[in-house]
């Protein structure tokens, strides 16, 4: 199978991805030499780093630590249609702002007192979240269409895209439960239709 590495950046002002030429020289110098697949990554750095016993026996001790670590599942139950947080609008004045931005402040506070007895749950460790957005179904949807959707074989494929709505749940949910969304070192955001619409989110803490 052959790989094409390609470096591109995403200017979010102009909604566009760009590739900057400093970039480019910087990853060529750092790091295009170092081999596309994990196993020679691997055989590589133990080969130059020269691991001694000492260091093996440390890394199967941290090994060992990692695999046996506690996990704590919170999952959140929310009761409204999904909505996206709208990007920032450049304003009056050449200030940006976003819209809606009190409503989206009073819905997490409205959360956060409904969800009062897991605040305890507030951590500065590693998580991962998953985002489930169940959309209304569409009032021209028949039967059939209907409980297909139902079951989650018929999915949404119109906006609010899957990532915005990903983020706006991920930013939502601090820091009354995460601390900060830095914490999160894996996620999921998907689209779904049902009879009653609502937002799952499941946060898996690891210890």
């Amino acid at each position: 199978m052959e790989i094409l590495s390609i470096l591109f950046v995403f200017d979010s002002d102009l909604g566009v991805v760009i590739i900057k030429i400093k970039n480019i020289k910087k990853y060529k110098e750092e790091y295009q030499n170092i081999p596309s697949i994990q196993f020679d990554r691997v055989k590589e750095f133990l080969a130059n780093k020269k691991f001694t016993k000492n260091d093996y026996e440390n890394f199967h001790k941290a090994l060992k630590e990692f695999s046996h670590r506690d996990e704590i599942t919170i999952k959140i139950v929310i009761d409204i249609i999904p909505e996206p947080t709208p990007r920032p609008r450049l304003g009056q004045g050449g200030r940006f702002y976003v819209k809606n931005s009190r409503s989206n402040n009073e819905f997490v506070e409205l959360m956060s007192s409904k969800y009062d007895d897991i605040k305890m749950a507030i951590k500065n460790i590693p998580c991962e979240i998953d985002i489930k957005n169940y959309f209304p179904i569409p009032k021209s949807f028949n039967k059939v269409e209907t409980l297909l959707a139902e079951l989650g074989i018929i999915r949404p494929t119109t906006k609010p895209d899957w990532d915005n709505l990903g983020k706006t749940y991920s930013d939502a949910i601090q820091p009354w439960i995460v601390y900060d969304d830095s914490l999160f070192i894996d996620g999921s955001s998907h689209k779904y239709y049902s009879l009653k619409p609502r937002v799952e989110i499941q946060i898996k803490f690891y210890e």
